[in-house]
């Protein structure tokens, strides 16, 4: 059982860098989600894994859109008998099944869970990304304010940047990765080998072409205006993890959590809380109209039979 999870923010580049490691040779097993025109090469990520992740999610006190608090007690608590039972429902994790990866951007925020669900220290590929490029698209994709796509940008980076720390992991910058593919390539491929196993022996220009660079189409532009700090805080994340992109063996120094980004992040768990309050509410409405609909039917019945 050999394989690896690539992580990074949503609109950052991780279904190029999954579309080369299959290139490779690596696969991704299950049944993978059908491409869009967001994303028209596909995903290569599979409904299974994002459902899973998803109740993870949950679990935890979050969602994608809302990344949860989470401290070392709470990995180490994971309920036991569900890690076994999805351990049990993932085929990629089964002994026999050849070299594989797991591509998901919500894996950025629960590495420590699938170290659990996999049982080991999982290697790891984390595409960064500039922050104004994917946090237009996420604005442009899902209707976040401008604010709360780039709060969401530095929570994912600096989360998976995070937990690279102790793990044997790889970092590839897609600005670069579209500007020079050839070098990115040479080190995505050693680090399969070193990690996974031998990879298939296809020309480099080959798997450069599946980066296709035409299909980057986000360069930033659009998202509206946000404060010089908000701005400089990103980009001083992105410019220490991108400053070791394709290196072997990388080390970097994260800069605090900014203020705005830890408000945004209350602000999001509380979105959060107050949607589930709101769903309980409606499905407890749900139940009580259906009773009260029963009784009012009920003579009727009788009378009809």
């Amino acid at each position: 059982m050999t394989g690896l999870a690539i992580v990074g923010m949503h609109r950052s580049g991780t279904s190029v860098v999954a579309r080369v490691a299959h290139g490779m040779g690596l696969v991704p097993g299950g049944t993978l989600m059908d491409a869009r025109s967001e994303n028209a090469r596909g995903f290569f990520e599979r409904d299974d894994v994002t459902s899973l992740d998803n109740r993870w999610l949950g679990r935890l006190g979050g969602a994608w859109e809302a990344p949860p608090r989470t401290t070392l007690g709470d990995w180490a608590a994971l309920d036991t008998r569900q890690l076994r039972s999805d351990r049990d429902s993932l085929d990629i994790l089964s002994p026999d099944h050849p070299p594989w990866f797991v591509k998901d951007p919500r894996i950025s925020l629960l590495l420590p869970l699938w170290d659990r669900l996999s049982l080991q220290r999982l290697p790891a590929v984390l595409a960064v990304r500039d922050p104004l490029e994917s946090a237009g698209s996420v604005w442009l994709r899902d209707g976040f304010t401008p604010r709360r796509s780039l709060a969401l940008w530095y929570l994912y980076t600096h989360q998976a940047a995070t937990a690279l720390g102790e793990r044997e992991a790889l970092v590839i910058d897609y600005g670069t990765l579209v500007r020079r593919p050839e070098q990115a390539v040479e080190g995505l491929a050693a680090f399969i080998t070193t990690t996974v196993g031998r990879v298939i022996d296809l020309p480099t220009a080959d798997l450069n072409r599946l980066v296709e660079p035409g299909l980057r189409r986000q360069d930033g532009r659009d998202l509206p205006r946000l404060p010089r700090e908000y701005v400089d805080d990103a980009r001083d994340l992105h410019a220490a993890v991108a400053a070791v992109h394709a290196v072997p063996e990388p080390t970097f120094t994260l800069p605090p959590l900014p203020g705005w980004v830890d408000e945004v992040w209350d602000e999001l768990r509380e979105l959060v809380e107050l949607r589930r309050s709101v769903q309980t509410l409606t499905s407890q409405r749900d139940v009580l109209a259906g009773r009260v609909t029963v009784r009012r039917l009920a003579p009727w019945r009788r009378k009809d039979s």
